[in-house]
């Protein structure tokens, strides 16, 4: 799927079911659904036969973040299929519209041991790229705007070109005309007369330096959630046995101050629980608490690629926007290799291509007269 960054939306709603009817083990594929009230409400839509304990038994020898919806039954102009294979990992499939469809079924579907489908209720659907295989029944079949229409419930075995049966969304939606037997009554809860829905998405961020001397301040927040007023935050840093949470504030916990004493590479993580459900985000981060030729203000030291200067750290951050630093990259012999100009923040010198050996920076803050200058060490 990595290959499809315009479906990254739907596959994230695409999921495998692994089930035990003894004595055997299956595999289906479905997918979350968005409904009317966009509340987050897990629905999943897959195949009845993946579920149906009587059929898997005695018949079926076969095909074992919420994607939004279309009831609309206008034939697309194309189709799109997201499944896990055989138990695999997530394949995408696609029916471009010519020569093989998609198009609706005009006659009786018959899937054996009495079972029949009536004509009208079916996607028609030929593959030109790709294919379904067992474990793919239950999938989600989208069409151009990327809306679900249907769900995989059998076909042809074989390699594209190739002919599969989708269920139609827009006749699950009536159904039998009652609650058990039509998704109308889940997937609508407001009433709506709206044909469709938009794929939901939560979505968690940190913001914060990602290279820092011995302490750093973090922000979580959440978007996609209209109702994120009662959030729960838990803060966690790995690996722990150079890093700890020193405080927190903020609405529910939703800053934190994180304290490092040893330098290395660290994984902040945020985890989030609101009424629409949890999630959370990881931020790399990059700490040196070490004190480089007499600072914590450039780092790592010894440095091979990526050299870094907190200039925040330098003066009173009160008065740090009315300066503007001066900083040189000295080698040995005096000659100046690097040389900018800037206000705050944390700047960054590539000395990947420098000769190993001894540096000297030297910054001025604009201000003053005084000069400070740090020993630097090159080694690749």
């Amino acid at each position: 799927m990595d290959c499809y960054p315009v479906w990254s939306n739907e596959s994230d709603a695409v999921a495998q079911i692994i089930f035990y009817a003894h004595p055997y083990t299956y595999t289906c594929s479905g997918s979350l659904v968005s409904n009317t009230a966009q509340d987050y409400r897990p629905y999943f839509l897959t195949a009845f036969h993946c579920i149906d304990i009587d059929i898997i038994n005695g018949c079926v020898d076969g095909m074992l973040s919420p994607a939004e919806i279309s009831r609309v039954g206008s034939i697309p102009v194309n189709a799109t299929c997201i499944h896990h294979p055989d138990g695999m990992p997530m394949k995408i499939s696609f029916d471009y519209g010519n020569p093989y469809g998609p198009y609706i079924n005009n006659y009786r579907i018959s899937w054996g041991c009495s079972l029949y489908s009536p004509a009208s209720t079916h996607w028609v659907v030929g593959f030109e790229s790709g294919t379904t295989e067992g474990g793919s029944s239950g999938s989600p079949l989208f069409n151009s705007s990327q809306r679900v229409i249907g769900q995989l419930h059998g076909g042809d075995f074989g390699c594209a070109p190739i002919t599969k049966l989708f269920g139609q969304f827009s006749k699950s939606w009536t159904g039998g005309g009652s609650s058990s037997t039509r998704l109308s009554d889940w997937l609508n809860p407001t009433g709506s007369t709206a044909t469709t829905t938009n794929t939901i998405k939560l979505g968690v961020s940190i913001t914060g330096s990602t290279s820092i001397g011995n302490n750093g301040e973090y922000t979580a927040s959440i978007t996609g959630c209209t109702n994120s007023s009662n959030n729960n935050y838990i803060w966690s840093v790995t690996p722990s046995n150079g890093a700890n949470i020193a405080y927190y504030f903020g609405p529910n916990n939703s800053y934190a101050g994180i304290n490092f004493t040893q330098a290395g590479y660290y994984d902040i993580k945020a985890q989030i629980t609101t009424s629409c459900g949890t999630q959370y985000a990881i931020k790399k981060v990059y700490a040196n608490p070490y004190k480089g030729g007499g600072s914590g203000i450039t780092f790592p030291n010894p440095v091979d690629n990526i050299l870094y200067i907190d200039l925040d750290q330098i003066a009173d951050v009160t008065f740090i926007n009315a300066k503007t630093f001066d900083i040189r990259l000295f080698d040995a012999q005096g000659s100046m290799v690097r040389h900018s100009q800037a206000q705050s923040g944390i700047i960054q010198y590539n000395v990947s291509n420098l000769p190993d050996g001894i540096y000297y920076l030297r910054i001025n803050d604009g201000i003053s007269a005084s000069i400070d200058i740090y020993k630097i060490i090159v080694k690749h």
